[in-house]
């Protein structure tokens, strides 16, 4: 991750879930990133937590919370 995406991070944590979800809802990412990263940014649950609960592997959702920081990343 570069400088941009640990920026990315560092605004979604220091907001509270109820004003981070309608954040990363605004940037119209693909639904399986956008999942990804409200249930870990926003709603605190582990990468594992994620994994197990949809079926993924652990791999998967890394690919995809990386993706989705990026998306972000570079549309501001």
């Amino acid at each position: 991750m570069n400088e941009k995406t640990f920026a990315v991070r560092a605004m979604l944590k220091s907001m509270a879930p109820c004003r981070s979800i309608p954040v990363i809802q605004s940037f119209l990412l693909p639904h399986e990133e956008e999942m990804v990263l409200i249930e870990h940014e926003a709603n605190g649950k582990s990468l594992v937590q994620i994994a197990m609960e949809n079926n993924l592997s652990v791999e998967t959702v890394k690919r995809r919370r990386k993706n989705a920081l990026y998306r972000i990343s570079n549309s501001l």
